[in-house]
């Protein structure tokens, strides 16, 4: 028997738009900080999207200052000496200890804001350029996200980000997608004639992370 079996088995790797939207309202309810949107919506979606991908690691760098360095770490590699880290750093072959260790890849690092305390998804982006430009100084790819606004950035392009995609729509509401219920469905088992599936952009927001951070 092959002994690699288990890691050969294929995972789901969808993540739900309801659930999703769950997360992000509930947590804006009951704690809309930072850190609560970044370990309990972002990180769980990446490490479902990227859950067959076994070289791919989400890390959190939040508190990796410059005294976090050691003789086997150094934080320069993926931040800025003395200005604050960003908040995950997505990477093949990860490994703490990092100096010296060609085998890593640094994918791109992951900016989160908490659509409460300080949104994205209503402001000018301009407003971020900042820490935007100060982690593309050292980081080839950049996503900056409140979970309702993503934004992608690559080095070579700058400010300017190469994808943008909104879940919220004009109104400042969740996007939805009406979908008719097969009239089958609706005669035998007494379905509703319409339901909810999920819009477009959210399809697309999961694809386009799969691609933009695996270097497609």
């Amino acid at each position: 028997m092959n002994e690699n079996w288990v890691d050969s088995i294929v995972q789901d790797n969808t993540f739900s738009y309801s659930y999703y939207k769950k997360l992000v309202d509930n947590y804006l309810e009951i704690d809309w900080r930072e850190i609560t949107i970044q370990n309990r919506v972002v990180t769980p979606l990446l490490d479902r999207l990227f859950i067959n991908e076994k070289d791919i690691s989400i890390i959190d760098i939040s508190t990796q200052y410059d005294n976090k360095n050691s003789k086997i770490h150094d934080t320069r590699i993926y931040r800025k000496e003395k200005t604050s880290p960003p908040d995950l750093l997505v990477a093949r072959h990860w490994n703490y200890a990092n100096i010296d260790n060609d085998k890593i890849d640094y994918l791109a690092v992951v900016e989160v804001k908490s659509p409460s305390l300080d949104p994205v998804y209503n402001k000018d982006k301009n407003k971020f350029d900042g820490q935007i430009k100060t982690h593309l100084e050292v980081n080839d790819k950049v996503i900056l996200t409140d979970c309702i606004k993503w934004l992608f950035f690559e080095k070579e392009y700058g400010l300017d980000p190469v994808k943008t995609i909104s879940l919220f729509d004009e109104n400042n509401n969740w996007k939805r997608k009406d979908a008719k219920t097969p009239e089958s469905l609706i005669e035998e088992i007494q379905f509703e004639p319409t339901y909810e599936d999920e819009p477009k952009d959210w399809n697309q927001l999961c694809k386009y992370i799969l691609e933009f951070l695996n270097g497609n």
